[in-house]
């Protein structure tokens, strides 16, 4: 997802700032970057855990780095525990956007507090103040920050991942949703942070008596992410569904990187570039997005640099600037694996640097990395090897080789 908006990271408090010193038991303690998830049954998750991966992560298991504190309206009570399925039916959009958002920046410790409740509605269960699930879910989210910071932590919350709709549809109420939601998104602002960083997923269209009201319901999720700069919308039309009303378990799993790519994308400080696939000796545009922690101008009074991991063979056409290129001669393996990594800065600021990383695989040439990306493939006729092409040489091959006999003359032992 493209992000075209500036956005200060003051918003987040410093998310890349690590450690908070505090006056707790200890002399230092974790600063959690915590995420609320609120919404009806999809949020909840239908999808069973069989079909998650065992590698090369097994989220089967807990995810013993990001910490989970959750309830629901299958659940009695709350559970505090790291992250892991078994917070609906069986997982939601919980399981890979955690995953996603702690593999995005693993020196920041991250918690998720989710509420959802099944088949309920924006207009009257999640009506401000005085929705029963929108109080259960304020009730949540005190007890779970509470249980966070008695453990020692200090607490940030950073953003808030919602899906729901479907409920407002069946009602009647897909017309009032656009202000319903607009209301909502509001008040939960108004006890959480006034630049609250809001995702929306879309409720997948995949009811024929429904369709026209599920419509408007995600025309306004579109108009209210395209009206307030600290909103996204995360697509889901073309998900697939277990049932009438679920994502199964692919599908769930995507949606939960879908929300994680809109945070990262639109919200992250420093974000070095997407993973790249390349040959060996070609130049690699490198466009890195920056939001400044001060002003919210990108690029503004920053200061910035490129490392390598593995370094040998790598080339920046420049060190210390916004957008180089880098060239990269590959190294003994097939590919070779370097890893990017961009510090930034503001100019006379304390603050330790922001960093990110972005991942680039470099093969023998062009061929090579087109195979491994999925665009070419191998030509029965490439006789001498992967050039992506009949040449010459393949046919001299052919033509030395032609009408050879490589038959047994007589059966042989084996």
């Amino acid at each position: 997802m493209e992000n075209s908006r500036h956005r200060s990271l003051s918003l987040l408090g410093l998310v890349f700032a690590a450690v908070m010193v505090l006056g707790l038991s200890r002399a230092q303690a974790d600063n959690l970057k915590v995420f609320l998830l609120g919404g009806q049954s999809n949020m909840v998750g239908q999808a069973p855990a069989s079909g998650l991966p065992t590698t090369p992560v097994n989220l089967q298991q807990p995810q013993d780095d990001v910490l989970f504190y959750y309830g629901s309206s299958i659940l009695s009570g709350y559970t505090m525990t790291t992250l892991r399925p078994g917070s609906g039916s069986d997982f939601g959009p919980e399981i890979t956007f955690g995953r996603d958002i702690a593999d995005a920046s693993p020196s920041i410790k991250y918690a998720l507090i989710k509420y959802a409740a099944n088949g309920t509605a924006l207009h009257d269960d999640w009506a401000p103040g005085t929705g029963p699930e929108y109080i259960a879910f304020r009730d949540a989210v005190d007890s779970g920050i509470a249980a966070l910071q008695a453990a020692g932590h200090a607490t940030e919350i950073v953003g808030m991942l919602w899906h729901q709709g479907e409920s407002d549809a069946i009602d009647g109420q897909h017309n009032n949703y656009q202000t319903n939601l607009t209301n909502f998104i509001a008040d939960i602002r108004s006890h959480y942070g006034a630049d609250l960083p809001f995702l929306i997923g879309e409720t997948r269209l995949d009811d024929a008596t429904l369709a026209s009201q599920l419509i408007v319901i995600n025309n306004a999720k579109i108009a209210i992410a395209a009206a307030d700069p600290y909103a996204v919308h995360v697509p889901a039309a073309d998900l697939n569904f277990q049932d009438r009303w679920h994502f199964d378990s692919a599908s769930q799993m995507i949606l939960g990187e879908r929300f994680a790519d809109a945070f990262i994308n639109n919200f992250f400080p420093v974000y070095a570039g997407v993973d790249m696939i390349t040959w060996s000796g070609q130049a690699v545009p490198l466009n890195p997005r920056v939001i400044n922690t001060d002003t919210g101008d990108p690029q503004a009074a920053l200061t910035y640099s490129w490392s390598a991991n593995p370094a040998d063979g790598v080339v920046f056409s420049a060190t210390n600037i916004e957008a180089p290129t880098v060239t990269i001669t590959k190294a003994t393996s097939n590919p070779s694996m370097v890893i990017l990594t961009l510090a930034v800065n503001n100019v006379g600021s304390s603050e330790p640097d922001i960093t990110d990383t972005m991942t680039v695989y470099v093969y023998d040439d062009a061929c090579k990395a087109a195979i491994a990306a999925g665009l070419g493939s191998e030509q029965l006729t490439d006789i001498k090897g992967s050039s992506c092409r009949t040449d010459l040489q393949d046919l001299a091959e052919l033509g030395r080789t032609w009408l050879a006999d490589t038959s047994l003359p007589a059966p042989e032992a084996k």
